[in-house]
């Protein structure tokens, strides 16, 4: 249900079906709340998915895409500081062996 103009509007099939992790179904359109990320990292995001569909990338295109998959390998994962953390260390760890 989503509410417009004081009245509420039943949506039939307002998510797709799958899985969902909590972050992404309070960030979905059902809740309508932002991400947790920044307005700039959201934007470097869908500059990478744009550069990423367009099969006949410029030099300069292929640069930035490397850029910007180094930039999406450094965000964190978990969610939570303490687990990002703990996912950091056991990935040390396991890097030592």
């Amino acid at each position: 249900m989503r509410w417009e103009n004081d009245e509420a509007h039943i949506l039939n099939d307002p998510l797709p079906r799958g899985e969902w992790s909590y972050d992404q179904l309070v960030t979905s359109e059902l809740f309508g709340f932002g991400s947790d990320l920044s307005l700039r990292a959201e934007a470097k995001l869908y500059e990478r998915l744009e550069l990423i569909r367009n099969p006949h990338r410029s030099p300069e295109q292929e640069a930035r895409l490397r850029d910007l998959q180094e930039f999406v390998a450094a965000l964190p994962t978990a969610s939570t500081p303490s687990a990002q953390s703990i996912e950091e260390l056991m990935l040390d760890l396991a890097g030592d062996h």
